[in-house]
């Protein structure tokens, strides 16, 4: 049985892990249906990386550009942390690497904000990514309109082309994963659409410019063995972050502060 702190509000409950540095669940009071998807094939033993809910990827997004042999997207998803603050409505870990210190910080009230720390231990200047990689549930993924990247720069992953999106909101019809890169500080809200539960998921961040977005569709789906293969409409993740061009050099002690605040709004 994995290690949870579960955090408690009159508007709703959540529970953060120290495996991963893990932030498993969030059920604001009032939803017929969860926030946070979780893979009901997830492995939730400490043995492999947690899918669902908002797992970190740290020290790096994706593969290691140079260590093949290196975990993806970081070594954080599967080490376990240490607990610092537990209250009934809030709580943190913290992760310590050899280069980087990271600490996590939840806390409940009628949204879910996400504190995100990072100092530099070492005695050189070190570059890093982090993507803050959220499974939202939804209705149908077919339906689901993202709004707030427009006029963005995006990497399409699956093609290994750049872009820049239109005014049109993003529509998922194929698998599908873009990093979009440089939101600017203050902008509008990202908003996932979800008409069939007719909600918002609302995503405000500061200091994490990248919004990686990904669904894996049918064919990707039937390869991923902690993920039933008909689960693909019944998430999207939309992940905030400093991916690629948006990754951080902190100097020797210096250290880095982002957030990401979620809120759930009636839609049509």
């Amino acid at each position: 049985m994995l290690d949870a702190h579960t955090l408690n509000h009159p508007d709703g409950s959540a529970e953060l892990l120290r495996f991963g540095t893990h932030v498993l669940r969030w059920q604001p009071t009032g939803q017929a249906h969860p926030v946070l998807y979780v893979s009901p094939t997830a492995v939730l033993d400490g043995s492999k990386a947690i899918r669902g809910g908002i797992p970190v990827c740290f020290p790096w997004f994706g593969p290691h550009p140079t260590d093949t042999d290196a975990p993806s997207h970081g070594r954080v998803r599967t080490a376990m942390g240490e607990w610092g603050q537990r209250h009934p409505d809030r709580g943190s870990v913290t992760w310590t690497g050899d280069t980087f210190g990271l600490r996590l910080a939840a806390t409940l009230s009628e949204t879910l904000h996400i504190d995100v720390d990072v100092v530099n231990r070492s005695g050189s200047p070190a570059r890093f990514e982090l993507a803050l990689h959220s499974y939202f549930a939804v209705g149908g993924v077919q339906q689901v309109r993202v709004q707030g990247l427009d006029g963005l720069a995006y990497l399409d992953q699956l093609t290994g082309t750049r872009h820049q999106q239109g005014a049109e909101p993003v529509t998922f019809a194929a698998e599908f994963d873009r990093i979009y890169f440089g939101r600017a500080e203050g902008a509008a809200p990202v908003r996932i659409e979800d008409p069939a539960w007719a909600r918002q998921i609302v995503l405000n961040t500061e200091g994490l410019p990248s919004a990686v977005v990904w669904n894996p569709w049918t064919e990707k789906a039937r390869r991923l063995s902690d993920l039933p293969d008909d689960a693909w409409p019944d998430f999207c993740c939309v992940e905030a972050g400093c991916v690629g061009e948006d990754a951080v050099e902190l100097a020797p002690g210096a250290g880095f502060s982002g957030s990401l605040t979620l809120a759930v709004e009636a839609g049509s």
